[in-house]
């Protein structure tokens, strides 16, 4: 409730922010500061406004494509570990075959009638802005105790955030993934890329949560969704050794000094190594179908001198790439999402095809002779 506050609290406010991150803050206008709170606290009006002007339909399809080349290549890896023994490979079969996904927005906010039902309990008065923030906090923690208390096929169809939060979400209590209107946007996507590009960004992206449903955290949940201990002893001794490679890795990472906690960091690391992996694969299994012709067509201009393998980890590092400041890099050590330098040597660094594709020497920061992986 903090940046509800009037006018005699924003200085503190600032200062606060400033002193955590490290960034000046800007001067938001009145305008800008009206739209931030309305979609904040209005985020699915506001989505059913962003959807129509911003989002193709034709991306629900392809992405929906890439989505379940994904799974069936993570189905496909899952006959091959051979560290799983039998019992506990068919539960994580009968998981990945279960996975869900949603793409876009959920369909009702193009019905007009059943938007305004779902704000039908809401009470905004023009002229009370507090006592309206209040209301909307009340209108939500009402909403979602009554979802604890209806029909579980709509739970199962709700959506947690609007499509207008800029992230992706691998839900462990849906076994399902959900890829918002707002991420499918360039730079990750647009329907234009080149498929090196795409699947280099996204492709990543979407490998990522699909592997989060068998992380550290993930895999304590079973095709349901339901907190389950479905793991024999050995299949869960083997998994813990080779995670235990991933946090001895991403602690030996630095930012400013800050050492990276690898511990914290491990489900999204085990993440962010599949998930490449899954889309090279991916990538690679339609290149392979491919003609010359179509392949020159993939190459952008100015960067001919790179291969398309090269694309595609190019592409990858862009869709990290972000600069920290030293102020918010004590924050940054001790987060389960590792600063996105790290997000992109440390995943590399486990990826022969990269040294292939680069030439990387032999035993070098970026082709070293111990690499990590599990799935």
């Amino acid at each position: 409730m903090t940046p509800c506050l009037d006018d005699r609290f924003k200085p503190a406010i600032k200062q606060f922010g400033k002193a955590i991150s490290g960034a000046q803050p800007f001067s938001e206008n009145a305008r800008l500061s009206c739209a931030t709170t309305t979609n904040k606290n209005l985020g699915m009006a506001v989505s059913a406004i962003y959807i129509k002007e911003h989002f193709h339909e034709s991306a629900k399809t392809e992405i929906g494509d890439i989505v379940k080349s994904m799974i069936e290549a993570f189905r496909q890896n899952l006959d091959n570990t051979v560290w799983l023994d039998e019992e506990t490979k068919l539960k994580a079969e009968e998981k990945i075959n279960k996975t869900r996904f949603a793409l876009g927005y959920p369909d009702f906010l193009l019905n007009k009638t059943a938007l305004n039902e779902y704000y039908g309990d809401l009470v905004i008065e023009s002229g009370k802005y507090f006592e309206n923030i209040l209301n909307v906090r009340k209108f939500q923690i009402t909403k979602g105790f009554k979802k604890l208390n209806n029909d579980e096929s709509i739970y199962e169809d709700d959506w947690f955030e609007p499509p207008t939060v800029v992230n992706a979400y691998f839900e462990n209590d849906k076994n399902r993934i959900l890829l918002p209107a707002s991420f499918l946007q360039p730079p990750i996507y647009h329907k234009d890329f080149p498929n090196a590009i795409k699947y280099g960004a996204i492709g990543a992206f979407i490998g990522h949560e699909v592997t989060h449903g068998f992380d550290s955290n993930g895999r304590s949940f079973n095709k349901k969704g339901k907190f389950e201990s479905w793991w024999t002893n050995s299949s869960l001794e083997s998994f813990t050794e080779r995670e235990q490679c991933f946090i001895d890795q991403y602690d030996q990472f630095s930012l400013y000094n800050e050492s990276i906690s690898g511990d914290i960091s491990k489900g999204e690391n085990i993440a962010d190594n599949a998930g490449i992996q899954l889309a090279f694969k991916v990538y690679n299994q339609w290149l392979k179908t491919r003609t010359n012709i179509e392949k020159e067509a993939e190459m952008l201009p100015g960067l001919e001198f790179l291969s398309l393998t090269q694309l595609f980890f190019l592409s990858y590092a862009q869709s990290w790439c972000d600069y920290v400041r030293p102020e918010a890099a004590i924050a940054k050590s001790s987060d389960e999402h590792p600063p996105g330098s790290v997000r992109i040597l440390g995943t590399l660094q486990n990826f022969d095809e990269f040294s292939k594709a680069f030439q990387c020497s032999e035993n070098s920061k970026m082709n070293p002779s111990k690499r990590c992986k599990l799935w």
